[in-house]
């Protein structure tokens, strides 16, 4: 069994627009984002309603990737989506945009965007398999198993804990959205656009290819 990994372009728009919040509002993280046996968060704080976003140009993709956290989606991909039987994402909220920049009058209109809220899975990560990878703090808890990382040139998934869902956060790797090759197959036969994967095993930290393209 093979995963994959988002690689989420945040602000690159020389395809499709990224977005923007606008005047944001949040919360402590949802009670599923805290790990249950130590209490740290596993994810960022609530994003309130109204959620309000500014589009970079108009051109809409099917994903919207920016400054908030996981992406957006449109109606269609919603829609795609709920009919699939695929599992891992739990929720849409929806977004308001705002704003749309180089908007001109001859401009087609955005569609309707939710943020998607996306599963803590228990697929585990396991660090002494993932190629180069380097803590500057350990996990100390068992459960959530959050440790602060350095680097890595490689993410190793252990197949035998996959639990069924197609797109997820893996146990130990909080913010990194992974998926299956299922998952990937809806995405290529709804001709859904924006979301780019690599392999999860060649998969290099994004910070650390940032740093070395300087």
């Amino acid at each position: 069994m093979e995963f994959f990994i988002l690689d989420s372009k945040l602000f690159d728009d020389r395809d499709f627009a990224y977005g923007e919040q606008v005047d944001q509002k949040t919360a402590e993280p949802e009670k599923k984002d805290i790990c249950s046996a130590c209490g740290v968060a596993m994810g960022p704080r609530k994003w309130l309603s109204p959620r309000r976003v500014k589009l970079s140009k108009p051109s809409y993709g099917d994903v919207v990737h920016g400054s908030f956290s996981k992406f957006l989606v449109s109606s269609r991909f919603k829609e795609l989506y709920e009919k699939s039987g695929l599992q891992g994402i739990n929720r849409f909220d929806s977004v308001e945009i705002a704003k749309v920049l180089r908007k001109k009058v001859s401009s087609p209109e955005p569609p309707d965007y939710f943020q998607v809220q996306v599963d803590h899975g228990e697929t585990l990560m396991i660090p002494e398999r993932s190629p180069g990878f380097i803590f500057t703090r350990k996990p100390s808890c068992s459960a959530c198993r959050i440790g602060t990382i350095a680097t890595y040139d490689g993410i190793f998934l252990d197949p035998d804990t996959w639990d069924g869902k197609h797109i997820f956060i893996p146990n130990g790797l909080p913010g990194t959205i992974a998926v299956t090759e299922e998952f990937l197959a809806f995405l290529n036969e709804s001709q859904l656009t924006n979301m780019v994967f690599e392999p999860a095993i060649s998969y290099k930290a994004p910070w650390s290819r940032n740093r070395a393209s300087k």
